[in-house]
C-alpha cells in the first residue's frame, strides 16, 4: 500500500463477520505482515465452517492478486486447528515501484531515499486504529505482530524499536541489514526491546554472504534485551518465499505460543 493512498484502505469485511452476534465473537491478536504480495492468494480468508473451534480471521485492507499460496492464511489456519490460535491477519500491501524505498527505513544509494519510519507512522496512525475500530482485536502490545521478510524485515526490525509500545510481537525474516547495518545497531541499542516484546530473528545459509554474519551480530545484541528471542538459522535456506512460509509457524508458534 502506498503511504499516499488512505483513501484505499476499504471496508472488506469477510462476510461471516457480520453475521455473528457480539457474544459469539471473542477478541483476537493480530498480525500484520508487511509486503501483502507474498500473502494474497485463494485462502485470503478462513472459512469459519472448516473449523470446529475459533476460526482464523484474515482480513485484508487492500485487494492485491498473486498467483502463490497465502502462506501466512495457511500457517494461521493451522495453528487454529492445532493450538487454537483465533488471530486476525492484516496483509500489508507494497507500494509496486515504490517498495523498496517504502519499507527501507533509511537511505541507500541504491534503494534511494528511505521512507521506512513514515511507512510504520501509517501503520501506528491509521491502519491499526482502523483495524481495532472494525474488528473484535485485543489491541494491547502483547497481542500486535508486526512480521516481513527482506526489506520488510528490516522494517519490522525499525518498528519492535521505534514502535515497541504498539508492536509487541514481531517476526524478522532474513532482514535486509545490509542496507545500514550499523544504523540498524544504533537503533536498537538507542531504543532497546521492552520486557515484555517477543520476537523470532531468522536468516538462511544460502542468502547472502552477509546475512547469518549480520544476524548473529543483532541476535547477540538482542539477547541482551531480551529473554524472548528465538533465533533461528536454517543452513539449506535461501532468500525466497519458499524458504519463509516453511519457517512461519515456527515464527507464530513462538510469537502466538499462548495462545488459547
Amino acid at each position: 500500500m502506498r503511504i499516499d493512498d488512505r483513501e484505499d484502505l476499504g471496508d472488506r469485511t469477510p462476510d461471516y463477520v457480520d453475521r455473528r452476534s457480539a457474544d459469539q465473537v471473542r477478541r483476537h491478536r493480530v498480525d500484520e505482515p508487511n509486503d501483502a504480495l507474498h500473502v494474497r492468494g485463494d485462502h485470503a480468508f478462513a472459512d469459519p465452517a472448516q473449523h470446529g473451534a475459533e476460526p482464523t480471521l484474515v482480513a485484508e485492507l487492500v485487494t492485491q492478486q498473486h498467483g502463490g499460496r497465502a502462506a501466512r492464511a495457511i500457517a494461521c489456519d493451522r495453528l487454529a486447528r492445532e493450538q487454537g490460535l483465533a488471530a486476525i491477519a492484516v496483509g500489508i500491501d507494497h507500494g509496486g515501484e515504490r517498495r523498496n524505498t517504502e519499507l527501507s527505513p533509511w537511505d541507500h544509494e541504491r534503494i534511494g531515499k528511505g521512507e521506512g519510519f513514515a511507512y510504520l507512522r501509517f501503520l501506528v496512525e491509521t491502519v491499526k486504529p482502523y483495524v481495532d475500530a472494525r474488528w473484535r482485536t485485543r489491541p494491547e502490545s502483547a497481542s500486535t505482530a508486526l512480521i516481513g521478510s527482506s526489506l520488510g524485515g528490516l522494517v519490522t526490525h525499525a518498528a519492535l524499536h521505534r514502535h515497541r509500545e504498539v508492536f509487541g510481537l514481531g517476526g524478522v525474516l532474513s532482514p535486509a541489514f545490509w542496507v545500514n547495518e550499523p544504523r540498524a545497531r544504533m537503533l536498537a541499542e538507542s531504543e532497546p526491546l521492552l520486557a515484555h516484546q517477543r520476537l523470532v530473528l531468522y536468516g538462511g545459509g544460502r542468502e547472502d554472504r552477509d546475512m547469518l554474519p549480520m544476524a548473529r551480530r543483532m541476535a547477540e545484541l538482542l539477547r541482551r534485551q531480551s529473554r524472548h528471542l528465538l533465533y533461528i538459522e536454517e543452513p539449506a535456506a535461501g532468500h525466497n518465499e519458499a524458504a519463509w512460509r516453511a519457517v512461519l509457524p515456527r515464527v507464530l508458534a513462538h510469537l502466538f505460543g499462548d495462545a488459547g
